[in-house]
């Protein structure tokens, strides 16, 4: 939207006002506050113009403007200033990248609790979505002759492992050769796109071991119709306390129940993460 300069700046900080006091904001106001060097009357005619514009809504006739959705998203695409992390953030979240965690959802919680105490807001985070998952590496790692456990690293980072047997004796040399077809052939891409021909290829080159193909694809493709919802982890309730407008109890009551509901979140989140870079949702 092409708008002047006056009133991108107008419009910033009645976003800005709003945000700290989740009241309407009037043009007297505007003008004690803003730092701006403009009269109330100059203000009171900017912000007739942008309420025609769209981009402010007055909830009552008395009562001063608040941002409309598209004065929200204006204010975000174009007028929003970027967050810079202190040095010590920084090392603060490097370190937590490079922690060797074992459990996905442990190292999402702690990420979640560290983002929730730097912004100071409520912080949901997510482990991925397993439709269209991409394995990352498979290793079969020998028990005894007719058995070894299937271990399957997918590109989210979870771990998946299986103990498998077969009919016959497979030796170490064979599940090693194995291993190596399977990470060369089938890691990468969507288990759905894996064609026939790539199968019977990966068979052509087992020989003599060709009948335990089929099964361990078969165990592979059952661990990964297996894989989980997403699970959801919320930290920071407490922190909507420290925002005016939920010092109303019901509005409190009714966003601590919908941070309950777990199915609620993922419903939210899933269009985010199907997105590459940073997705804002308002409304």
């Amino acid at each position: 939207m092409d708008i002047s300069e006056r009133k991108k700046k107008i419009l910033q900080a009645i976003v800005d006002a709003y945000i700290e006091t989740a009241e309407p904001v009037g043009s007297k106001n505007l003008a004690a506050r803003s730092g701006l060097p403009l009269s109330s009357a100059t203000f009171r005619n900017e912000m007739a113009e942008l309420k025609e514009y769209g981009l402010l809504e007055q909830p009552h006739t008395s009562a001063g403007s608040i941002p409309s959705q598209l004065g929200f998203r204006t204010y975000v695409d174009t007028l929003m200033e970027n967050y810079r992390l202190s040095l010590a953030e920084m090392q603060r979240m490097n370190s937590l990248m490079q922690r060797r965690i074992s459990e996905l959802e442990q190292f999402l919680a702690q990420a979640s609790r560290a983002i929730s105490e730097m912004t100071h807001y409520t912080a949901v985070t997510s482990t991925p979505l397993a439709d269209g998952a991409k394995i990352r590496r498979v290793e079969l790692l020998p028990v005894d002759p007719r058995s070894f456990v299937l271990v399957i690293v997918m590109q989210s980072g979870i771990i998946k492992n299986k103990i498998c047997r077969t009919d016959v004796p497979v030796p170490g040399e064979a599940l090693a050769r194995f291993s190596a077809l399977l990470n060369e052939r089938i890691t990468g891409i969507p288990l759905e796109l894996i064609r026939l021909s790539t199968i019977l290829d990966i068979q052509n080159e087992m020989g003599e071991y060709r009948d335990i193909v089929s099964p361990i694809l078969a165990y592979i493709g059952e661990t990964m119709r297996e894989l989980p919802e997403p699970e959801v982890m919320v930290e920071g309730e407490e922190k909507l306390f420290d925002f005016p407008e939920f010092r109303d109890i019901d509005a409190a009551r009714t966003m601590f129940s919908f941070l309950q509901d777990k199915n609620e979140l993922r419903r939210l989140i899933e269009p985010a993460m199907r997105e590459s870079g940073v997705s804002i949702r308002i409304g």
